[in-house]
């Protein structure tokens, strides 16, 4: 198995895709909340994890759809541990916080209640950075598929 991700890194897609489609039926009555400026989200722990697992299935499918195509294994490996790293990042934090968070019943807030949240404002930040760092590393996908069309069309004397 080592040998084929070794070969095929893209397959890592695929294990940590049916790793989050386990974790998003393992029933969860878990909310995250998001404070970004003046939204408040709130989302199912098992929608996000769901939702995590289609996204993974979609970039394993561009990856095997595309897999002639592409350039080179290494920016492979960059795009497919950048993404995964940075995914688990985010898991790692939302799971800390929501741990060490109070339970308390879920209710609209007054504009004066969210300060109470400012104690958090520190890890929405870092997880909107590493959405962004996540969003940017697909570009490294679409960089390694135009140099591999680039090179079988002009290909090298």
């Amino acid at each position: 198995m080592i040998a084929r991700i070794k070969e095929k890194p893209f397959l890592l897609l695929l294990l940590f895709a049916c790793v989050f489609l386990v974790c998003g039926f393992i029933p969860t009555d878990k909310t995250i909340d998001i404070q970004l400026h003046d939204f408040y989200w709130v989302f199912g722990e098992n929608h996000i994890f769901i939702a995590g697992c289609f996204i993974f299935y979609f970039l394993f499918g561009l990856h095997l759809l595309f897999k002639k195509i592409l350039y080179s294994k290494r920016l492979i490996w960059i795009h497919v541990l950048t993404t995964i790293a940075f995914t688990l990042l985010i898991v790692f934090i939302t799971k800390t916080i929501s741990f060490f968070t109070p339970i308390v019943p879920k209710r609209y807030y007054t504009f004066n209640e969210i300060d109470s949240f400012k104690q958090y404002a520190f890890f929405n930040d870092l997880i909107s950075v590493f959405t962004i760092i996540i969003f940017f590393t697909q570009f490294i996908f679409l960089i390694n598929i135009i140099a591999g069309i680039l090179k079988k069309s002009y290909p090298s004397k």
